[in-house]
């Protein structure tokens, strides 16, 4: 309307008309750009507080690194992504395009909630219990590793065990192998010894049987002499039943000796598996 007022004036348009005119365009213009430069401070506010809590964050990190010697803390806060500006509308040359704009909503009140929340201090007993778990996890660790190191030289120990009783039992076996063996020969001997024993009684019987009655003296030469072959043979006999049954006896001897030996063996080799288990 008041353009149409200004248009149709004859003598041009009026300085009152102009000047409400004037106050109706900066009156919006204002409040727009004076929200938008409000907004803007108030988004730096929040980045410079936030920024402010990060820095205090990263010096609370590097005195508790310096104090307590703790190479291992909580990681600095990262610091939220500062939004984009907003850009201000370019004002237009063009006065007759202006429309009227309604009131602008008020800017958002700062609030206690929007602000950042600063670092809590940390105070001198939180390091000190720090420090206390830290030794107490480092002498854990030297315990578990004196553990380790105890199981490692049982485990060596069970190794060098199992290898002297491996080498004494192939010892044990070779020893048993001769013995058998002697065993077997001697047993082989007694047979034969009495085998000729029983031959020669064999043929001293016949000798005996086809001498003739009339030559006593020979007679009893011949029993003298097959007496004496006799005792001789069974003196043999009896010397290599003697020998059978100290091999038989050693045989037996070496065979329980491996027995326990294999026993043994048996247990070092399940204490060797269960050491093995425990160091993995």
């Amino acid at each position: 309307m008041l353009l149409f007022l200004v248009q149709n004036e004859p003598h041009g348009p009026s300085p009152l008309i102009v000047a409400i005119l004037f106050t109706l365009v900066s009156l919006p213009v204002g409040f727009l750009v004076g929200y938008l430069s409000a907004y803007r401070f108030k988004r730096q506010f929040l980045n410079a507080a936030r920024e402010l809590a990060n820095l205090r964050g990263e010096n609370f990190q590097g005195q508790l690194a310096t104090i307590g010697g703790i190479a291992r803390t909580a990681p600095p806060r990262k610091a939220a992504p500062p939004p984009p500006r907003a850009t201000p509308p370019v004002e237009s040359d063009e006065p007759e395009e202006l429309e009227m704009v309604g009131p602008a909503p008020a800017p958002a009140a700062t609030t206690p909630a929007t602000m950042p929340a600063p670092t809590p201090a940390t105070s001198a007993a939180d390091i000190t219990e720090w420090q206390a778990k830290l030794a107490a996890s480092a002498e854990q660790l030297a315990t578990l590793e004196n553990q380790h190191a105890a199981t490692l030289a049982e485990l060596h120990k069970a190794e060098a065990a199992i290898d002297i009783l491996q080498s004494h039992i192939e010892d044990l076996e070779g020893q048993l192998d001769a013995a058998e063996s002697e065993a077997t020969t001697a047993r082989s001997a007694r047979d034969a010894a009495i085998e000729a024993a029983e031959q020669a009684r064999a043929e001293l019987r016949d000798q005996a049987a086809a001498a003739p009655a009339a030559v006593p003296a020979v007679a009893e030469t011949s029993s003298g002499t097959e007496a004496w072959q006799l005792a001789q043979l069974h003196r043999e006999q009896i010397m290599m039943q003697l020998q059978l049954d100290d091999h038989v006896e050693k045989v037996n001897q070496l065979t329980y000796a491996l027995q326990v030996a294999n026993e043994e063996l048996a247990e070092k080799t399940e204490m060797l598996e269960r050491l093995q288990a425990e160091s993995e």
